[in-house]
């Protein structure tokens, strides 16, 4: 039992009553139960009506709404004064985190009182606009860390986006188009489309990164670039022919040294992607290819689909020492080949819905079509479908077309 000297002593050791008389003090005091609550208790429930306030004489306590976490509060803390204050609900849940010891005050009392002490209701409103001016300051200081963090992320975006290719390979005979939708500030999916020097061949990438946000763009830049360097390496180590290779054997190598790279120098991060990797023969129509665990291009004509590109292999990044199996298929004219990411099918409406792949097919057909337009179609479709939900993935497409003719 607390005895009235006791409890203004506490009183006073708190922001709230720390100035108030101590007449005011005895008059709260006398108002004042004791409440002993046992740990993992939730006392304060997040939108319930406050009519009482405490005081933590002992112990300490967790404010927060479900799993995410506002504040401890300790001895010498009050907790629930601001819904009593203002005749509302609670804004927060608040639970022991040890056997605690409560001061209870309940909203008529702490009234009577504040009528009663001119003081006691200066001191609440003192308290309250010293605790307000310092979550303006915490505001802005976040506002400022948010302006920070969203210039970084701009800045990450456009180097991000400068790993894409600015143009694509031009031929006569040939269209190329491709389409990159970052889900967030900066994406995992990536696409690169490139002419081997002094050959009349294309290099083609389509890919995706586990998982989200900056962790999946930062290998994203990786993957893309060793792709690329690894295919077109035998091209800038000199002039001499003995080092010209096979695209079987280029492809092979490119996606072996990748996949060990990633495997066994960043192993312990389980960062992986699925991954079409292509050399297109422009004169041949010819195409060696190389599916790591990717969604199976689509090779179709006026007539529709030709062949699905399925996988030949495990995605890649996830085990070193890979043997990687390469396909052949052939791009005859008036063929299209659509390589696209699983954020195009998988992508959903306002009720929750997928696009679907059979809503993709339904927009295949048409020779006379270009790549572009062809593109432009699916991506009208599709952003229609979306409307304004949100997405929750990258959406990535590259559609490379032989003209008829050719």
């Amino acid at each position: 039992m607390f005895t009235t000297e006791e409890k203004k002593r506490t009183l006073q050791n708190t922001k709230l009553f720390s100035a108030v008389a101590d007449s005011a003090l005895t008059q709260v005091a006398a108002a004042l139960k004791v409440v002993t609550i046992q740990a993992g208790e939730t006392f304060i429930h997040k939108g319930d009506m406050g009519t009482t306030m405490y005081v933590i004489v002992a112990g300490y306590v967790r404010v927060h709404d479900g799993d995410l976490m506002f504040n401890y509060l300790h001895q010498g803390d009050v907790v629930g004064e601001m819904s009593v204050l203002d005749h509302d609900v609670r804004s927060a849940s608040v639970t022991a985190e040890t056997d605690i010891t409560l001061f209870q005050l309940e909203q008529q009392a702490l009234y009577e009182v504040m009528a009663d002490q001119v003081d006691v209701t200066r001191e609440i409103i003192h308290v309250l606009c010293q605790r307000l001016r310092g979550r303006i300051q915490d505001w802005a200081a976040d506002y400022q860390q948010r302006r920070t963090l969203e210039r970084e992320l701009e800045i990450g975006r456009e180097i991000q986006a400068s790993f894409l290719p600015s143009q694509l390979p031009q031929d006569p005979n040939w269209e190329i188009a491709a389409c990159f939708q970052a889900a967030q500030e900066v994406a995992g999916d990536f696409y690169d489309a490139f002419a081997l020097p002094q050959e009349r061949k294309v290099g083609l990438v389509i890919g995706d990164v586990c998982g989200k946000g900056v962790g999946a763009a930062l290998f994203m830049t990786l993957f893309r670039s060793l792709v690329r360097a690894m295919t077109t390496a035998e091209h800038y180590l000199g002039q001499d022919q003995t080092l010209a290779v096979d695209d079987f054997t280029r492809l092979q190598n490119s996606l072996t040294l990748t996949n060990n790279y990633i495997a066994q120098t960043h192993g312990q991060t389980s960062m992986f992607a699925s991954l079409f990797l292509a050399l297109l023969n422009l004169d041949t129509g010819v195409l060696y290819y190389i599916n790591g665990g990717h969604e199976a291009p689509i090779i179709f004509n006026q007539h529709g689909v030709k062949a699905y590109l399925e996988r030949t292999s495990p995605a890649i990044g996830l085990f070193s020492n890979m043997r990687y199996q390469i396909q052949e298929a052939v791009l005859e004219p008036g063929d299209t080949l659509l390589a696209f990411t699983d954020g195009v099918t998988e992508a959903k409406n306002s009720q929750g819905e997928l696009f679907t792949e059979e809503r993709l097919l339904s927009l295949l057909g048409g020779s006379d079509v270009t790549a572009s337009a062809f593109l432009e179609r699916i991506e009208q479709q599709l952003f229609a479908y979306i409307a304004d939900a949100s997405r929750s993935d990258d959406i990535t497409m590259l559609v490379v077309k032989r003209r008829v003719g050719s």
